[in-house]
């Protein structure tokens, strides 16, 4: 058997309670997992994402202020601090961790890995810290977690961390075609004929793992250009993976726990072509041979009534992932023809065709009504699934329209799907965290319409700082940047507040106060093209 070290996070409505967990020795023991209830409990359907994990809320396992429950700290020969805890849970397919009020310091460092450290993961450090303060570790496939993070003795009264939510597997959705029905084998790979053209479009869709207090769950979304073409990751996908309840949503520090808790796969699909309809395209290919991955992200709008949520991934996805970011058509047209591009129950990407015009109608009715949808009466090729929930519906100009709500549509029928419009989530909002405008058209031009791109060669940004840290010494903290097209432009940001501090490569600021936070620097080039750094400081 294997084992994790944790971190963690928060999520739905219904929990397991803490008593059902206690700490012996250094381990940390969850409530045991009973897999075939949790299967036979679990709903598979497209307005619904496909569960594969339950969860326990803990209150007993933290670092605040100096003190801690729950773990060992050990002194190291050279002073310095190591905590350790391992978590475990009988029968669990995969662990995963939340954290709110996270925050390492200059010098901490944390690891996950399973005890034989065939799964060794970070070290993570005070880039990491966001403004929110959740993290994330992301699933480690054991039933087992073992978490260790050193500081120095200097540092270690600012470490804080709580974990509050551990999810527990019952389904191994990245290599099980067991649980529910695995992808029908009507779906179309994207490796065939179909998909040449599509290339673009495909490479922008990724499927992505979830957490929130009601478990873990697998959706699509795909990266989105911005009229500011300047390489920001954004990523649309569907408001109900996990958002909102019904029409309402969630709190908003439930919400950008969940985008800290996302992990993305990128480039999981077949490397060639099997026969639509074919006994080979109905099997399960295993993500261990795909390693393309990213985790963390920052929310930034979601809307029930037209089912769409962005986030901004917390950082830019490689450029050997050779993504593209989409481009969009915000009109108010149905389109003649569309296209989506999806992870049917989480598997392999594939791609669907509908040859007939679209109609605009409300979420599931032939109604229009307000306006919100997009209907698919019946996919000529291919279909969706559970899973499928939050990818793209493309119109033939290949722009992106709208993304998958739900609908009926399965292998072997011809049933409609809907998909929540762009046009409808551009405005339909009173503020920035309701609607698309605000993320997609930053310089608010007016665009109707905007190609894709392939995204921009970023600058590598790093800050550097001296080591004086006390209240009302003058700090300097200098830009180091490379790569690029040159032609830089700077803001920094040093106290918190999110505005401008400065504008030029280095900063000197004078704090007056104890800050315990993190500076950060966005850096531009002369093609609009801009990277981040950020770094811990403690004055």
């Amino acid at each position: 058997m294997q084992y994790i070290l944790i971190i963690l996070t928060f999520i739905g409505s219904t929990f397991t309670q803490v008593a059902d967990a206690k700490m012996q020795g250094d381990t940390y023991y969850l409530p045991a997992v009973d897999v075939v209830a949790e299967k036979n409990q679990a709903i598979s359907t497209k307005d619904v994402p496909l569960k594969y994990a339950v969860n326990t809320m803990v209150d007993d396992i933290y670092h605040s202020k100096g003190k801690s429950q729950s773990g060992q700290w050990t002194r190291m020969f050279d002073g310095s601090w190591e905590y350790n805890l391992r978590l475990t849970a009988k029968n669990a397919t995969s662990l995963n961790v939340g954290m709110e009020d996270f925050f390492l310091p200059p010098s901490a460092e944390l690891w996950v890995s399973t005890d034989d450290q065939s799964i060794m993961r970070g070290p993570y450090d005070g880039s990491y810290n966001q403004k929110h303060g959740f993290f994330w570790v992301g699933d480690v496939p054991a039933d087992h977690m073992n978490i260790r993070i050193t500081v120095s003795d200097k540092y270690k009264p600012y470490l804080s961390f709580k974990i509050d939510n551990v999810t527990r597997g019952f389904y191994r959705f990245w290599d099980e075609s067991s649980y529910l029905n695995k992808s029908g084998s009507c779906n179309v790979d994207v490796a065939c004929p179909e998909g040449d053209v599509w290339k673009n479009q495909i490479n922008s869709v990724g499927r992505y793992s979830f957490s929130t207090t009601n478990g873990s769950f697998v959706c699509t979304g795909q990266l989105i250009n911005n009229t500011a073409q300047d390489g920001s990751p954004l990523f649309s996908t569907a408001d109900h993976c996990g958002y909102s309840n019904g029409s309402s949503q969630i709190p908003l520090s439930a919400r950008q726990s969940l985008a800290a808790s996302m992990a993305i796969i990128w480039n999981y699909q077949s490397l060639t072509c099997r026969a639509p309809g074919s006994t080979q395209s109905g099997v399960q290919i295993s993500t261990s041979g795909f390693n393309q991955r990213q985790s963390g992200a920052t929310y930034l709008a979601s809307n029930p009534a037209s089912d769409f949520a962005l986030v901004r991934l917390n950082s830019q996805p490689s450029e050997n992932f050779d993504l593209e970011y989409t481009g969009w058509d915000r009109r108010d047209i149905a389109p003649a023809s569309v296209v989506s591009i999806h992870h049917p129950q989480g598997h392999a990407k594939r791609i669907s065709f509908e040859n007939d015009p679209t109609s605009i109608t409300q979420y599931a009715t032939s109604i229009r009504g307000a306006g919100t949808h997009i209907r698919v009466a019946d996919w000529d090729l291919g279909t969706t699934e559970g899973g499928s929930s939050g990818s793209g519906l493309w119109n033939a100009d290949q722009l992106f329209v709208g993304q998958l709500h739900g609908g009926a549509a399965a292998c072997g029928n011809d049933e409609p799907d809907w998909y929540g419009r762009l046009f409808v989530s551009w405005d339909n909002g009173n503020d920035a965290q309701s609607r698309m405008k605000d993320w997609l058209d930053p310089n608010n031009t007016g665009q109707q319409s905007l190609q894709g791109t392939g995204g921009c060669e970023a600058p590598s940004v790093n800050i550097i700082n001296d080591s004086s840290n006390s209240v009302g010494e003058l700090l300097t903290f200098s830009s180091e940047v490379t790569g690029g097209a040159g032609g830089y432009t700077y803001q920094w940001e040093i106290n918190g507040d999110s505005g401008i501090d400065g504008t030029a490569a280095d900063i000197q600021a004078r704090y007056n106060h104890k800050y315990v936070g993190n500076i950060n620097l966005t850096v531009k080039d002369s093609v609009g093209c801009q990277a981040n750094a950020s770094k811990a400081v403690v004055v």
